[in-house]
């Protein structure tokens, strides 16, 4: 009798738990909370563009420029759409203000609105004190029935017919529209580049380099499963980039498989004809596991580039994998598939939870299932909605539930705390969580819901992690004058102080695997070029563990190591010696290398070709399964009470750094201005400054210009052509000063032209092309350049074929071929010095 007790209560607890394994607990879980808050559409004639959705509170407007409303300057009216999703309208406002927040240009409640079945619909007439052709932050104040106010923001622009938005985005999607029919396709091929450089093996991604039959869809089986939503990123007179949103289905052997595409458009407008300046589609595949195709230890994830986040327990039987902003998890050893998370899925699919600004990262995996993860950037719906965060979770795979650990709210941009996330965020086996966010390193006690801040004021340059983020390093003192250095295994805690040693600086470089590179130098080999930037000048280049051993010790006998590259077992080292004559002369690059251990995943991404589809991506699992076998689970959310949420300080000042735009979102944050140009440069983009300001911008310069104010000086015994570029530039500004006297007493061109221009940002622009810096002069703004020989000269003018250049040696403005022009800065090294209102 006992036997046969034991065996039924044994059966009854295993019922038991696969009960609240695929139904859940009723009384401790719930499903996440629909997505409850409308969306705001901005009319550009019958076109709806720049899908806007609610914020749950007041964010820095700063920050949220990736959608631009154009005005016309005859009416400043914006008409917009709210799609009320069964939500009601109690009162509208808007607020605007400057871009970078800090001036309110009118704060005004709404008229009238109306509302039809699901819809409402109203138009704002803005007062009459907005600039031509300057950017302003514009809030939409949502109140809703329940009491709720729901924050919706974009840039605004007042602008004339020249920005022909309508003309561009009806461009847009006609070009997509004739993508799909071959015969009206025809008239695409005018706008194309097809060459080499397309990649006609992939649908994963085309560009305006793939050929015909790629833009077109080849032989797949496509079909629109939603009309494209339409995105205006950034406009400019004639030029704007406009992206569209759209879900697709492909029939393929397997079945039918669903895709999210996006796609960029850079386009100018002429009277004549529309010109594409560049084209690029990405595809990827919604990944639904009850339709997944395994064949032995294969599982097909269709069309893809295969770029996607997995993580796996030491054994391999458990791995978790992020696909389109989904995590699932698959045990190979028990049969079973797991969402756990995503805001959407069969029940939940609309354009506010199909919605993509952020991601998911996955902290950790064990041998029984259970997964820590992140998910950050903007909350589509659930407890969280309309918030943007870091939200810490845990699954639990005997319960099958998620609970949430932690939840830390940001007031900034999704797109700004991606980047931070990207560079930190790692758990550790002792509960703690560890991130940076604006710039300071903060360890997070996921029980005791409590933070401390490791560091502060981190800048470029003074602090590295490793690319498990396992392992970091930052340096106590300031970037260019610390002799100390601090190494710390997020895993254990274990921290190690590395000093440089009497007369001596040391500065991290980053890591080969989880092994520390860092410099050394002499303070007496720290100096400062004309610029005023610091040559921080290595005289050794040390490898070492966490346990102190030094593996690797590069020194040169009159060499100096100015910077390290690490790419993958290999560093790079950019060295000069010394001249003899108190400066440096680059010498050849030299390498260190270091043995990378062999990956030992056992459960890989792989991308292969496919006669039908082109390139597709698979999971390759350690074993086979089989998908009569699988069971699919759903977790549900650990209901709680009390607060789990972790408000961290807001950054008081503001670090000046310089955000890099590829046109469409934000690609890198960087501290150096010459840094965030260049790759503006390479992507077509822009740059925006710590507090909103367009620092640069391609495209954004007229054909011809020339600074007038501007007149022929020339050099004396008494002053140098550096000192008369100042000193130009100073009088033009209306500033008086004798920046010879100045520069006799150690100051830099730099320091004297930044504090005798308190109220504009001075930029060295070392290293940028000449063609970039004529933006500058664009705006009337002088460009100075300094010689190999010591002097300066300065750009105040451009046409399509010359440039316009002071020389004080000459006493002469003349102009110079641009080619001639390009070739003369660029063996001169291209140091331009600019500023930037």
């Amino acid at each position: 009798m006992k036997i046969v007790y034991t065996v039924i209560m044994f059966l009854i607890a295993m019922l038991m738990i696969d009960h609240f394994m695929n139904k859940g607990n009723t009384d401790i879980t719930a499903e996440m909370p629909k997505a409850t808050y409308p969306l705001v559409y901005v009319m550009e004639g019958d076109t709806r563009i720049n899908c806007l959705h609610g914020y749950d509170q007041e964010m820095d407007c700063s920050q949220l420029d990736d959608t631009i409303s154009p005005l016309q300057k005859d009416d400043r009216k914006i008409s917009l759409q709210i799609d009320l999703y069964a939500d009601s309208i109690s009162a509208l406002a808007y607020e605007v203000r400057s871009a970078d927040g800090q001036r309110l240009v009118e704060d005004t409640e709404a008229g009238s609105f109306t509302e039809s079945e699901d819809m409402a619909y109203v138009d704002l007439v803005l007062k009459d004190l907005l600039e031509e052709n300057t950017e302003y932050s514009f809030c939409l104040k949502l109140t809703d029935t329940e009491g709720r106010t729901i924050y919706y923001y974009t840039r605004i622009v007042l602008a004339d017919a020249a920005y022909h938005v309508s003309d561009m985005t009806a461009f847009a999607l006609d070009f997509h529209s004739r993508s799909f029919d071959k015969d009206r396709a025809q008239e695409l091929t005018k706008y194309l580049e097809s060459n080499a450089d397309g990649d006609n093996t992939t649908y994963s991604k085309v560009t305006i380099h793939s050929s015909f039959a790629q833009i077109t869809w080849g032989d797949l089986s496509v079909k629109e499963e939603t009309e494209p939503e339409v995105y205006v990123r950034r406009i400019n007179p004639y030029v704007a980039n406009v992206e569209l949103r759209y879900a697709l289905s492909v029939d393929m052997a397997d079945g039918c498989r669903y895709y999210n595409v996006t796609e960029y458009y850079y386009i100018r407008y002429t009277a004549e004809r529309m010109y594409l300046l560049d084209y690029e589609r990405d595809m990827d595949s919604y990944f639904e596991p009850e339709a997944a195709s395994y064949t032995n230890n294969k599982l097909s994830l269709g069309i893809s580039d295969g770029n996607l986040e997995l993580a796996e327990s030491e054994d391999g039987n458990v791995f978790a994998f992020v696909k389109e902003n989904r995590l699932f998890s698959i045990n190979l050893t028990d049969s079973k598939t797991a969402l756990l998370f995503g805001f959407y899925d069969q029940n939940n699919m609309d354009s506010r939870t199909l919605y993509q600004d952020g991601g998911i990262r996955i902290a950790s995996v064990d041998e029984t299932g259970n997964v820590r993860f992140l998910v950050y950037g903007y909350m589509n719906r659930g407890n969280h909605e309309g918030s943007v965060g870091v939200g810490c979770y845990y699954y639990n795979s005997m319960l099958n539930t998620i609970e949430e650990e932690v939840y830390i709210p940001y007031t900034g941009s999704s797109q700004r705390l991606m980047q931070d996330i990207s560079q930190l965020a790692y758990v550790n086996n002792k509960n703690q969580l560890f991130l940076i966010l604006d710039h300071v390193i903060y360890q997070i006690d996921l029980v005791e819901k409590s933070y401390t801040a490791l560091q502060e004021n981190l800048i470029q340059g003074s602090y590295r992690v490793s690319e498990s983020n396992r392992m970091i390093a930052w340096l106590t003192g300031d970037v260019d004058n610390s002799q100390e250095l601090i190494l710390l295994n997020l895993n254990t805690g274990r921290q190690t102080k590395i000093e440089a040693g009497s007369g001596r600086c040391i500065r991290p470089l980053g890591f080969m695997n989880e092994d520390l590179i860092y410099g050394l130098a002499y303070r007496t080999d720290i100096t400062k070029d004309t610029m005023g930037n610091t040559l921080f000048l290595m005289y050794d280049v040390k490898i070492q563990n966490e346990s102190g051993d030094i593996l690797k010790d590069y020194n040169k006998s009159g060499i100096y190591v100015l910077e390290a590259q690490i790419n993958g077992n290999q560093i790079d080292l950019h060295r000069v010696s010394a001249d003899g004559n108190g400066g440096y002369t680059a010498v050849a690059d030299d390498q260190i290398m270091n043995d990378l251990p062999e990956t030992t995943q056992k459960n890989t991404v792989e991308v292969v070709a496919t006669k039908d589809y082109e390139k597709i991506a698979q999971l390759a699992m350690k074993s086979s399964l089989k998908s009569d076998k699988m069971k699919y689970l759903t977790p549900k959310q650990v209901m709680y009470e009390g607060e789990r949420s972790i408000h961290l300080p807001q950054e008081e000042e503001k670090q000046e750094c310089y955000y890099v735009y590829d046109g469409y979102r934000l690609s890198a944050i960087v501290q150096q201005p010459r840094e965030a140009v260049s790759k503006a440069d390479a992507l077509s983009g822009k740059v925006i400054d710590e507090n909103g300001n367009c620092i640069w911008e391609k495209s954004n310069r007229s054909n011809v210009n020339q600074i007038m104010k501007i007149t022929a000086d020339a050099v004396s015994e008494e002053r140098s052509s550096v000192a008369v570029c100042i000193d130009t530039i100073l009088s033009f500004e209306g500033v008086s000063r004798n920046s010879m006297q100045l520069l006799q007493a150690g100051k830099s061109l730099f320091d004297i032209l930044q504090e005798n221009l308190p109220d504009d940002k001075v930029l060295d622009l070392t290293g940028c092309s000449m063609e970039s810096v004529l933006y500058y002069v664009g705006k009337d703004i002088p460009v100075m350049a300094l010689l190999n020989d010591g002097n300066a000269v300065l750009i105040v003018g451009y046409n399509e074929l010359n440039t316009v250049i002071f020389n004080p040696m000459s006493g002469t403005i003349s102009k110079m071929g641009m080619n001639d022009s390009r070739d003369y800065f660029e063996a001169n090294g291209n140091c331009f010095i600019t500023y930037s209102k």
